[in-house]
């Protein structure tokens, strides 16, 4: 079989294969070492800044870098790296148990801090660890030779930057095929149908789909309505950003008996009501507690032994 690494080419002598083979090696153990160090300093911060916050702005940091995009096929290195935070600090948050001292809030440099790290922890696993994993040996081993080992290290980087294919329209007509038959079950242990539970789902689902979309359209018909009730010229357009600015005419909104239209948009524009799946889905708190971890539960992502805390986990 073909070897599948990196190949030097009909110049190189066996003696140059196996000295540049040697030295891929020689650097795997630094590499690790620099891979746990950066990931110990994210859990040192995860365990300190405000889960939600966190959270919330990994989402917010992804849709902003898939915005604009029409198809899948335009997207490039800033929105895998955008689904790698969103992915990767929600196993850490579930994984980490909280600092005695918390930060109350996120700031700017904590979130560029974050993103660089994890980053960086990415780059070094996928280009600089895995492909080189099977090069143990400079005299033996000729790397990624067997299709087993070439599987491995597919299945392996796949895992870290492939989403596959998603189909959503046909997400809710799947769940109804698996849970519908188990109503009965589903009645006895959580008081809810199956068909509730799909409801469910698809409510969660146009929220995580359209949410932002809505809550920006939400935001401007209101801009509009305090601009015409207040003759204002600031008539134009107006982005999520600049929600705060509409604090300029609170009055004028409680007088008009909008007080609830203006906190519906900042509880979904700078809050994290898109993603209260509780108050979205309003399913019952025992099934929500059944179906997600608290900060520090999912203890087993961080236990020892290989891996503790990688990504390829």
């Amino acid at each position: 079989m073909q070897d599948r690494s990196i190949e030097a080419g009909s110049a190189w002598s066996e003696g140059e294969d196996r000295k540049w083979r040697k030295e891929k090696v020689a650097r795997l153990p630094g590499i690790q070492a620099e891979i746990d160090g950066l990931i110990a300093e994210i859990v040192h911060d995860v365990a300190r800044l405000p889960p939600l916050q966190v959270l919330v702005c990994a989402r917010r940091f992804s849709d902003v870098a898939w915005s604009g995009l029409e198809t899948e096929a335009e997207s490039g290195e800033d929105q895998i790296h955008a689904q790698h935070m969103v992915e990767y600090l929600q196993s850490l948050v579930a994984a980490v148990p909280r600092a005695p001292r918390q930060n109350q809030q996120l700031t700017e440099e904590d979130w560029k801090q974050l993103s660089a790290r994890v980053k960086r922890v990415f780059k070094l696993v996928t280009y600089d660890f895995l492909p080189w994993l099977d090069l143990t040996s400079a005299e033996g081993s000729s790397g990624l030779d067997s299709d087993a080992e070439f599987i491995e290290f597919e299945l392996r980087t796949f895992w870290l930057n492939v989403r596959g294919k998603r189909y959503y329209a046909h997400v809710p007509r799947y769940l109804r095929d698996v849970f519908v038959p188990h109503t009965d079950v589903l009645g006895a242990a959580f008081g809810l149908s199956g068909e509730e539970f799909v409801k469910a789902f698809e409510s969660k689902l146009r929220s995580f789909l359209f949410g932002l979309r809505d809550a920006v359209a939400d935001l401007r018909a209101l801009w509009r309505d305090v601009s015409t009730v207040c003759d204002d010229e600031r008539t134009g357009d107006i982005t999520w950003n600049d929600v705060d600015s509409l604090s300029d005419f609170e009055a004028v909104i409680e007088e008009q008996g909008w007080s609830r239209r203006l906190e519906a948009v900042r509880g979904r524009l700078v809050g994290a009501d898109l993603y209260d799946v509780e108050h979205l889905t309003k399913l019952p708190r025992k099934l929500l507690d059944e179906l997600s971890w608290s900060p520090g539960e999912a203890a087993e992502f961080l236990e020892s032994g290989d891996y503790s805390g990688w990504p390829v986990r």
